[in-house]
């Protein structure tokens, strides 16, 4: 089987030292969903498929419908867990990457209720559950159960988001009827009519470590005290310091920290209450537009967004890679400066791939390759820089104001 390999690009940030700083990566398709695995970083993108950042080697490795028997290029949501990638599409399945080969699931084949897939939820070693947006799939070793709102207690078949908390209770958040949870065979509804969210379309469910809930709906994200049935707190734009009502996804990291993916830009809160707000014009953040979140095992936090998959990290913790590509000013407004020694020519790509400038040659400047490319004509967006030679070829993106 064919792949296509990218090499990892690290993108400089006005931020120095030691702390952390948003580092864009080699995945520079727009991206729905980041998940991690063993060795790596998984990305489900909205136009070139599935996509793997080997965090060893720094390479990415693109699945898509060039190369494996997917029917689409369009996937929504990406889970690495127990030697498996579980891989959603918008209304053509669900793909399973296990031992080198995919498998296709759609609801011709398999029990499947629906075509397009919004979460997965790895309940334990043997039990996976699927949101789709005709019902939930629970498939517990090869044995499927279906939960729709004619058979169950579920509030809704428009699924949006699955979390399991601390007490193995499952949330299932709806498009339209609020938030369920699942427990002992036991289904309870939160909605706008009974429960303090403020929004019966919910975004998000996450717990922290000391039990409490965190429910993102259409207004923004309310804390709720399980225990004591207590509606505690809602962050937005008019509570908290937040770049946007609209959450997308929500993490913790050990320490406690409180991440926002949101539809402008990233939000963090540590637990003594300061808040931190990422853009791209603040920060090597790619793109404003953030729908994935995952933090890893060495609590690094990924986002996936419209220009790619960053991370927040320190650049000591990344390993170091040759690029020979330096591009500046990033975003930029007018113009942007290409050094590439080493390489003989560049191309532009648009995140829909299409080649925008084809065969530009560098011109010779203190022995450096160098080129200032005029992008006053360019719509704002994001795009993708790839300079070559005989033997290789390197990519970075840039953000065009």
């Amino acid at each position: 089987m064919k792949f296509i390999v990218i090499l990892f690009i690290l993108t400089s940030t006005a931020l120095f030292g030691q702390q952390p700083e948003w580092i864009a990566t080699g995945i520079v398709d727009s991206a729905i969903s980041v998940s991690g695995g063993q060795n790596g970083i998984w990305a489900a993108t909205q136009n070139n498929g599935i996509q793997f950042l080997n965090t060893n080697n720094g390479r990415v490795t693109i699945y898509n419908a060039d190369n494996t028997p997917f029917v689409t290029n369009d996937f929504r949501c990406v889970l690495a867990v127990n030697d498996k990638v579980y891989a959603g599409t918008f209304d053509k399945g669900l793909y399973i990457l296990e031992n080198n080969n995919w498998i296709y699931l759609d609801t011709i084949n398999s029990p499947l209720p629906g075509m397009s897939i919004s979460d997965f939820c790895s309940y334990d070693e043997n039990t996976m559950y699927v949101a789709t947006d005709k019902g939930l799939a629970k498939i517990e070793n090869d044995t499927w159960e279906i939960f729709d709102s004619l058979n169950s207690g579920i509030s809704a078949n428009k699924l949006t988001c699955l979390y399991k908390d601390a007490n193995s209770v499952l949330w299932i958040g709806s498009r339209y009827h609020g938030v369920t949870t699942l427990q002992d065979n036991i289904f309870t509804n939160y909605n706008f009519d009974n429960a303090g969210i403020n929004d019966n379309w919910i975004r998000a469910v996450c717990g922290d470590a000391n039990g409490y809930m965190y429910i993102a709906d259409y207004f923004g994200v309310n804390k709720y005290d399980v225990i004591n049935d207590d509606w505690i707190f809602v962050y937005n734009t008019f509570t908290a310091p937040m770049t946007s009502e609209r959450v997308n996804k929500i993490g913790f990291q050990e320490n406690g920290t409180m991440w926002f993916a949101t539809h402008i830009g990233v939000t963090s809160a540590d637990i003594d209450n300061n808040w931190s707000q990422f853009y791209s014009d603040n920060s090597g953040l790619p793109h404003n537009t953030c729908d994935g979140l995952f933090i890893d095992a060495d609590d690094r936090v990924w986002v996936a967004c419209y220009g790619g998959v960053a991370v927040f990290a320190d650049k000591n913790s990344l390993p170091e890679f040759e690029t020979n590509l330096i591009i500046y000013p990033n975003p930029c407004k007018t113009t942007i400066t290409i050094e590439a020694p080493g390489f003989e020519q560049y191309m532009i790509f648009d995140m829909m791939g299409n080649q925008l400038i084809s065969t530009a040659n560098f011109s010779e400047t203190f022995g450096n390759r160098l080129s200032v490319l005029d992008v006053t004509s360019l719509p704002s967006g994001v795009y993708l820089i790839s300079a070559q030679n005989a033997e290789t070829i390197v990519s970075k993106a840039f953000v065009k104001l």
